[in-house]
């Protein structure tokens, strides 16, 4: 059996802690390394994500509606909610689980996009498309998480790629990318971020 205390550790870590009977039931793992077979491989981390209980409805786009402001704050409690119910140990195929609610938390975090840019105001149902985009990308190769983002309205909302054109490159989301979502400051050249704005044109919801 593994300590009490590293279970609670790696639950508090790769999710947002446990429950009692849960540190009971992953205390009997073998040892570290069966803990966290146990903890990472649940069939509830990979493939396309399960919703037990479905998303508050979404009005048609609107830049007027106050509807959006007020959506968007129900999509936020949904997420907290399976945040909170999210279980290592889960009693259905569809229970949340937490790592997965967590990973796609950090690529919130990471991978940004906001209402207070008005298109995605206007177009507020996208924040959900990219939400259950992290979700089912949290756990797999990064790559492919990012390509999928990119392809994202939100994500093309937000950065203006929208509006990037032969004519009239828009560099946001290619600066974004390199600086912000990949490389990082120093490893890119501004030539870099022009080729890519170049190759990124037309690239449009």
């Amino acid at each position: 059996m593994v300590d009490a205390a590293d279970v609670i550790h790696l639950c508090r870590r790769a999710g947002f802690g446990a429950r009692p009977f849960e540190v009971q039931m992953l205390s009997a793992a073998r040892d570290r390394k069966d803990l966290v077979r146990q903890v990472m491989r649940s069939s509830r981390t990979r493939g396309e994500p399960a919703i037990s209980t479905p998303p508050p409805p979404f009005s048609p786009p609107s830049c007027t509606s106050p509807a959006a402001y007020h959506e968007t704050l129900a999509l936020g409690r949904w997420w907290l909610d399976r945040m909170r119910t999210s279980t290592f140990i889960g009693k259905q195929p569809r229970d949340p689980h937490p790592i997965r609610e967590k990973m796609a938390l950090f690529w919130h975090g990471l991978l940004v996009s906001s209402q207070r840019k008005g298109l995605v105001y206007c177009h507020h149902e996208t924040l959900w498309h990219q939400n259950q985009i992290f979700r089912r990308y949290a756990m797999t190769n990064f790559r492919h998480l990012l390509a999928e983002t990119a392809a994202s309205p939100a994500m093309v909302f937000y950065l203006d790629n929208y509006a990037n054109t032969v004519l009239s490159p828009n560099e946001n989301f290619a600066r974004e990318l390199l600086e912000l979502f990949s490389l990082g400051v120093g490893n890119f050249s501004q030539g870099d971020v022009a080729e890519t704005a170049r190759a990124c044109t037309g690239h449009t919801v």
